[in-house]
């Protein structure tokens, strides 16, 4: 329960401090940071093909993130507070590197068990 607590505090982070679109494009990371610990952990293989159409997510990921902010979508309600990019595309990572670690060592487990 404290781990998962740490990860919805992480994860709001993440939302409170980006745009809508930024996050929900930031979160996409997931993709290419599953396919690298899958080759670093299970040792899979990764196709011409599959690298192409990882590194057109990423590139689609710095686009989205490299345009200014226009409130107006994103507007919030309330008292309008200061969002800090860097601190929000900091907390998307690390809940992409946690989700993806965790995902691809679960399989690494099921596959090949635990060595003690």
């Amino acid at each position: 329960i404290p781990n998962l607590a740490e990860y919805v505090q992480v994860t709001y982070v993440g939302a409170a401090n980006l745009p809508a679109a930024a996050y929900q494009v930031t979160n996409q990371l997931r993709i290419p940071m599953t396919a690298a610990l899958s080759r670093a952990l299970l040792k899979k293989r990764i196709s011409r093909l599959q690298i192409s159409a990882v590194c057109l997510l990423m590139l689609g990921v710095i686009l989205v993130l490299l345009k200014p902010d226009h409130a107006g979508a994103d507007a919030v309600v309330g008292p309008l507070r200061e969002r800090n990019p860097v601190v929000g595309v900091s907390a998307v990572l690390v809940t992409c590197l946690c989700s993806t670690f965790a995902s691809v060592w679960f399989e690494k487990v099921l596959k090949h068990g635990v060595s003690t």
